[in-house]
């Protein structure tokens, strides 16, 4: 069987669109599959300016044949027996690369009217060469719900329904932004070992076990949407530090707040835990002890974290946070939570939920607040492995 994949992102490689593709081509071509991937973005292509010259003076022949490499894609999308449409979501539809790239497929057919072949009722073009192929979608996007991809959804099943293609289905990923983050790569390996054994199945079995289809639809990040919203925010906090974008600039509109359903006002945005600014003048539950943290060495800066847990934010949280440290102050500790309590101790913990690699210098400096631990752990600073909620979750813990 030979495997077209079309990816419509104008960020090729870098872009999540191709980060699910990856993996499921993998699959594919373990399988016996001969697979071809094309970055939409290098063709170069010229816009179709509806001419009908393919139709009439150059039958099959596009009017912009000698300006982009459109020729060698439709000859690969002509032969192939599964074209796969990659696109991110752009404005609850496909990318404007990948709908330019559909648009230029209309040499494959020929300007007479004719009842459809397949669809009662409708009238349909007739087609220029054989076609037996089938068609999967993949999209990923960054809004967290399945319903965004309605509209997409629709498309490809009408396409593929007035064109004679057998639709395989599709593979969509909400939430997918993060796919293409290399320093979180670590994180999706059963995500991305998922994709692969779906691309086996559709190629062993003409489609994706509904098993494959459970796991492939579970959250990326465990948490719900709130711990989504306040990742996705940490992330677009961090880029606006990173272009100075002034203060006035961020937040131009109210915001409805997940939980109450409330607009926040900016000024009000600085209260939520979104965003936390530390309040001097407001008294603190817990105020922790007073502790000249520069005097302290990386075995005792994770020992004294014990003592500025927060029992009522880890309510009846039960995790082992194993620290692996390297540096100058090499060692393993790990930080033992349950019922409400938070306990110290040295060695390697039996299966830990959360793993932190760090070299000493840099925990050290995340501890004394010379560092931001977020930006440090995307700078590749420090690894973990495991629960990466529980990582978000470490500036509340531990106070």
């Amino acid at each position: 069987m030979k495997v077209l994949a079309l990816n419509g992102s104008p960020r090729m490689k870098a872009s999540s669109t191709y980060h699910i593709l990856q993996p499921l081509l993998e699959g594919m071509k373990a399988a016996g599959a001969e697979t071809e991937l094309i970055h939409i973005r290098k063709l170069n292509l010229e816009t179709c300016i509806g001419c009908y010259t393919c139709w009439t003076k150059t039958p099959g022949e596009c009017i912009h044949k000698d300006k982009d490499s459109m020729i060698a894609a439709l000859e690969s999308y002509k032969t192939a027996n599964l074209v796969i449409f990659g696109t991110p979501l752009y404005h609850f539809n496909m990318s404007g690369w990948m709908k330019n790239f559909i648009d230029r497929t209309l040499p494959l057919h020929e300007p007479w009217l004719i009842p459809h072949t397949s669809v009662p009722g409708m009238t349909g073009h007739a087609e220029r060469y054989p076609n037996h192929k089938k068609m999967l979608l993949v999209s990923p996007c960054g809004f967290p719900e399945f319903e965004n991809f309605e509209a997409l959804v629709h498309s490809f099943k009408f396409m593929a329904k007035m064109e004679n293609i057998g639709y395989v289905g599709e593979i969509l990923r909400p939430g997918g932004e993060p796919l293409s983050f290399r320093e979180l790569q670590g994180l999706f390996t059963d995500y991305y070992e998922t994709l692969r054994q779906a691309g086996e199945q559709i190629i062993r079995d003409g489609k994706i076990s509904e098993e494959t289809q459970i796991d492939l639809h579970k959250d990326l990040f465990p948490g719900g949407k709130k711990l989504f919203y306040e990742m996705a925010d940490a992330h677009w906090m961090q880029e606006m530090d990173r272009f100075k974008v002034p203060e006035e600039m961020r937040h131009t509109t109210p915001i409805l707040d997940v939980e109450s359903g409330t607009n926040l006002t900016p000024d009000l945005l600085q209260t939520k835990e979104l965003n936390p600014v530390p309040n001097e003048s407001a008294p603190q539950k817990n105020p922790p002890p007073n502790i000249d943290l520069t005097q302290l060495n990386c075995h005792d800066t994770i020992a004294g974290m014990q003592t500025v847990f927060n029992a009522e934010v880890a309510g009846d949280l039960s995790a082992k946070i194993q620290f692996v440290v390297s540096g100058e102050e090499p060692g393993a500790y790990y930080l033992d939570i349950s019922t409400g309590s938070c306990s110290f101790h040295e060695g390697e913990a039996d299966s830990p939920s959360l793993t932190i690699k760090t070299p000493s210098e840099i925990w050290l400096a995340i501890s004394r607040g010379e560092m931001d631990g977020q930006t440090a752990f995307m700078e590749e600073k420090y690894t973990v492995e495991g629960d990466f909620t529980l990582l978000m979750k470490m500036s509340e813990l531990f106070k």
